[in-house]
């Protein structure tokens, strides 16, 4: 069963901690990367729940198991070791996640079957993605908010556009192949987006936290 007395935290002096929160105290702490930790995530289905994943400075995904915290595998790595600050595990496809880089265009789609090379590239055009979120519902979706402002949703399994672009609360039909190739695109007033949640309880929802505020967009 899921733990749910556990949390795990990211450090900038490259280790992570696993708390627990029911005695109050860190339980374990290591070394995670050869640099600051950014990100955190644990598996999210009951076959995995015992593994989290980190991403850090020195660009890389690396997963690990609490039964035994000696040892971690390194699954993907960016080109020239660029940092990666944050990254998502799929809640259910237990093989995929996804995760974004420090001014990089991009986001990586890892599937740990087959570690080293992303399984998906989803480029985000002119703009640099902040975070990335999957979808509770669906398997194959995840939404990104980005520095110029967009939120962009996409379908994973072939990457590119279908016909549908949702911008600012409109809808226009647009060619398959033109840029962004995302399933929906949202701009909002324009400014930065920090922070993207999609919630299991409200699946027609997504939460975007901007700088100055919190908004809810219906899709």
């Amino acid at each position: 069963p899921i733990n749910e007395s556990k949390i795990v935290g990211s450090s900038m002096d490259t280790t992570c901690s696993i708390f627990d929160l029911e005695k109050q105290k860190i339980e374990s702490q290591l070394i995670a990367h050869d640099k600051a930790v950014y990100d955190v995530c644990y598996g999210q289905r009951e076959s995995i729940v015992h593994l989290f994943s980190s991403v850090g400075a020195d660009g890389s995904v690396r997963i690990f198991d609490q039964r035994n915290l000696e040892h971690s595998t390194i699954i993907f790595e960016t080109p020239c070791s660029r940092a990666l600050l944050r990254l998502h595990w799929n809640s259910i496809d237990k093989n995929l996640i996804a995760c974004v880089g420090m001014d990089i265009p991009t986001i990586f789609v890892i599937d740990i079957r087959r570690p080293t090379v992303a399984w998906r590239e989803l480029s985000t055009g002119n703009s640099c993605p902040n975070c990335v979120a999957w979808a509770p519902h669906s398997k194959y979706h995840l939404v990104c908010g980005t520095q110029n402002g967009q939120t962009l949703i996409w379908d994973v399994r072939d990457g590119t556009a279908p016909a549908a672009v949702k911008k600012s609360g409109t809808e226009k039909t647009e060619d398959a192949n033109k840029a962004p190739p995302s399933v929906m695109s949202y701009d909002g007033d324009g400014s930065e987006v920090f922070q993207v949640q999609w919630p299991a309880c409200k699946p027609g929802y997504v939460a975007l936290g901007r700088k100055n505020s919190v908004e809810l967009v219906k899709l």
